[in-house]
């Protein structure tokens, strides 16, 4: 579900809600994640707007991600041990990745679909599923 516009203001409160200085770039790097919904890496969002901001660095990208982070905006996803995305989507779900491509498709799960297979008692707080497998375009 890609957005084609996105209003500046709604940013700007999303922001300021999660307790998050709303500065160009910040807004900029939310607005990429709100317009691509694409798991991107911190390198596909610089590449994304490097042409924008032409001041932007690899470095802002990764410190605005961290902070997006910890401030639960976004959440990382370790594909492996070399990759990170990253994924706006706060709804309860898991990961599927294509192996060939490497795209990603989200998953609804919800904790309550997984929670009879645990152990009794167990609670769950939070949960990361990474499915890995071959896309229906990779398929053919």
């Amino acid at each position: 579900m890609k957005k084609e516009h996105v209003e500046i203001e709604e940013i700007k409160k999303i922001l300021t809600n999660y307790d998050v200085r709303p500065s160009f770039q910040r807004l900029k790097v939310y607005e990429y994640f709100i317009l691509n919904r694409n798991h991107p890496t911190a390198e596909m969002i610089f590449q994304g707007l490097k042409d924008i901001i032409p001041s932007l660095s690899r470095t802002t990208i990764y410190n605005t991600l961290k902070l997006f982070t910890q401030k639960k905006l976004i959440q990382a996803i370790p594909l492996d041990s070399n990759t990170i995305r990253y994924d706006i989507n706060h709804d309860g779900h898991a990961h599927a990745k294509c192996i060939i491509c490497g795209e990603i498709f989200d998953i609804k799960i919800k904790a309550d679909d997984i929670q009879h297979t645990l152990p009794d008692s167990f609670e769950i707080k939070e949960f990361d599923v990474i499915i890995r497998g071959c896309c229906k375009k990779c398929k053919k």
